[in-house]
């Protein structure tokens, strides 16, 4: 019971990751589109914002992928122990 309870968890972490992506996305979309008349040194710390962002989101898409992996291999673990 507890595999399925951790399979769930991943499963909703990694859906949690893309909504969370999908909204920061669309808040910096928003953010740019309406401050178009801000001075170039924002745009600058925009920018450098946006990508420090995104290698953020690198990380942690990394980080659910070694979790799911973990909890894969648990499970495949289980799996062979009852045979």
């Amino acid at each position: 019971m507890s595999s399925g309870l951790s399979l769930v968890f991943v499963v909703f972490i990694v859906f949690a990751f893309l909504f969370c992506a999908l909204a920061l996305i669309a808040w910096m979309i928003v953010s740019l589109v309406h401050g178009g008349s801000r001075r170039h040194s924002s745009n600058e710390e925009e920018s450098r914002m946006i990508q420090e962002l995104h290698q953020g989101m690198n990380k942690m898409e990394q980080r659910v992928e070694s979790l799911e992996t973990l909890v894969l291999e648990r499970e495949r673990g289980r799996e062979h122990e009852r045979i």
